[in-house]
């Protein structure tokens, strides 16, 4: 009966845990920024088929800048054939839309005068290290307009240059320094 428990509970150590890993989050790296061109990410291989990041207070260095996601395969960062579509909405019901076709990195805002405020935020990449036909994302992010109301944008996309298998990732700004902020890479453990 859980009325009668009286006194502290004992400590289970996660390491105890077992039968619990399918579709669980392994940490992997973090990157933190300080005045970043950009913030990297490697070892993305088909140990884990799809990644989940997380994006913890980005605060961008210029105004009015998209928040985006670059691709490198085959030895260099690709620079075309991005496909995406995202979707905003500030608190005062304001819509702000940008699709791409064939752009140069999938955008994950659209552009905003963020006046000094931050982006957080999530994206799922599905497969990045298949050789597929295209490698699909998604994400949600956050933030705050310099107006003070607050702004959320959905997105999602493919890279559609065929057979581009992702090693590694890049997050930056459309134009100018990532003051500040974090973010995580966790490997999504197969079923």
């Amino acid at each position: 009966d859980a009325t009668k428990l009286t006194g502290n509970l004992p400590a289970i150590s996660g390491a105890s845990l077992t039968g619990i890993t399918a579709g669980g989050l392994v940490f992997i790296s973090s990157v933190s920024a300080s005045a970043s061109a950009y913030m990297e990410f490697t070892g993305i291989d088909s140990t884990y088929t799809n990644y989940f990041f997380t994006v913890d207070r980005i605060k961008p260095a210029t105004n009015t800048q998209e928040f985006e996601l670059h691709i490198y395969s085959s030895g260099a960062y690709v620079t075309s054939n991005y496909y995406n579509t995202t979707y905003g909405y500030t608190s005062g019901g304001n819509l702000k839309t940008s699709h791409v076709s064939s752009g140069s990195a999938y955008n994950l805002t659209d552009t905003m005068n963020w006046g000094g405020n931050d982006i957080s935020g999530q994206l799922y990449y599905n497969d990045p290290s298949a050789a597929a036909s295209y490698t699909p994302y998604n994400s949600y992010m956050v933030g705050n307009h310099s107006d003070g109301s607050a702004v959320s944008f959905l997105s999602s996309g493919w890279q559609g240059s065929g057979g581009t298998t992702i090693t590694r990732v890049k997050f930056q700004m459309a134009s100018g320094n990532i003051t500040s902020g974090e973010i995580r890479m966790y490997g999504i453990v197969d079923a």
